[in-house]
């Protein structure tokens, strides 16, 4: 008897198989398996262990598949990784550490006082 987890992870493997020629779909994952395509991959990753899940796959579709997995895995690490550190207030590691934006004020300038600008006729 087939367990509904496994039916589910085979229509995931199917899903992945038919849309691999086109780089994955990752924006269909969540609509249709309701997972985010980290969750999604490392699934499939960790069914492609298991005979009784894969067993109607020749093996270079398996390898094929693994391949895709590990990819999309490494991209979806990357990107995630560099959401977190926007998110969490760091720094982005392509901005530069001199960014003007983040340097602190001149130590003689006290903080909430800006430099009175002259006009035309104001000046000495």
């Amino acid at each position: 008897m087939t367990v509904p987890m496994d039916r589910h992870l085979r229509a995931m493997i199917d899903h992945a198989l038919r849309w691999m020629p086109f780089d994955g779909a990752d924006d269909l994952v969540f609509v249709e398996f309701g997972t985010a395509p980290i969750t999604f991959y490392r699934r499939i990753t960790e069914a492609l262990g298991r005979s009784d899940i894969v067993g109607h796959l020749a093996s270079d579709e398996r390898e094929a598949l693994r391949d895709q997995c590990r990819r999309k895995l490494r991209h979806l690490a990357g990107v995630s990784r560099q959401d977190s550190q926007i998110t969490s207030g760091r720094r982005p590691p392509q901005m530069p550490p001199g960014d003007r934006r983040h340097r602190p004020p001149p130590a003689d300038v006290p903080v909430g006082s800006a430099p009175r600008r002259r006009g035309p006729r104001e000046l000495p």
